[in-house]
């Protein structure tokens, strides 16, 4: 098992590295291939966004902001305590729908996503509420930052609730807080 996983983790390397040799334009249809791939990784537990690898992920501004609300919860676990890209705590079961993705301006998109969790992993499931699972809507702001895509902000809207949570709305609020109190 463990090989298996070297293995996969060996490729996503290499062919992440022959990518990046190849020019990213900012277009939708690279942003289309980065959130599918962002998916299919973290589904496969190959990749974790969140943590000592958010530099590869994030833009900066993001995180900076993900920076200082760490340095001011001080070792504390705060708001963010889960994966804003499913609105979960384990993608291993995530199916996601990737939707439409658009260009928002000259260096930014947005992509909608349907996530839906399943008994078996990457099961092609019909992404609907009636089906049995609920949906997790996600929408994805991204940012186009020195050649790459790179998320700026997700916005989760979870079973059962019309709130979308916004994850630089929560870090903000959370900053606010926590710098009110020192």
């Amino acid at each position: 098992m463990r090989i298996i996983v070297f293995l996969a983790a060996a490729t996503i390397v290499t062919n992440m590295a022959a990518a990046s040799a190849t020019p990213v334009k900012p277009d939708a249809a690279s942003a289309r291939i980065y959130v599918e791939w962002l998916y299919n990784s973290e589904r496969d537990d190959l990749l974790e966004v969140f943590g000592d690898n958010e530099s590869q992920f994030f833009d900066a501004s993001t995180l900076a902001l993900l920076r200082q609300d760490r340095k001011l919860l001080n070792g504390e676990e705060g708001a963010i305590s889960s994966d804003f890209l499913c609105g979960c705590q384990d993608p291993g079961s995530m199916h996601a729908i990737l939707g439409n993705v658009a260009m928002t301006g000259a260096s930014a998109a947005k992509a909608d996503v349907a996530v839906q969790f399943t008994a078996e992993a990457g099961k092609a499931v019909q992404l609907k509420a009636e089906a049995g699972q609920p949906v997790t809507h996600v929408i994805i702001d991204l940012a186009f930052e020195n050649g790459a895509w790179r998320l700026h902000d997700i916005h989760t809207r979870v079973p059962e609730s019309s709130v979308w949570d916004g994850l630089r709305d929560v870090l903000t609020g959370e900053i606010a807080a926590l710098s009110a109190h020192h």
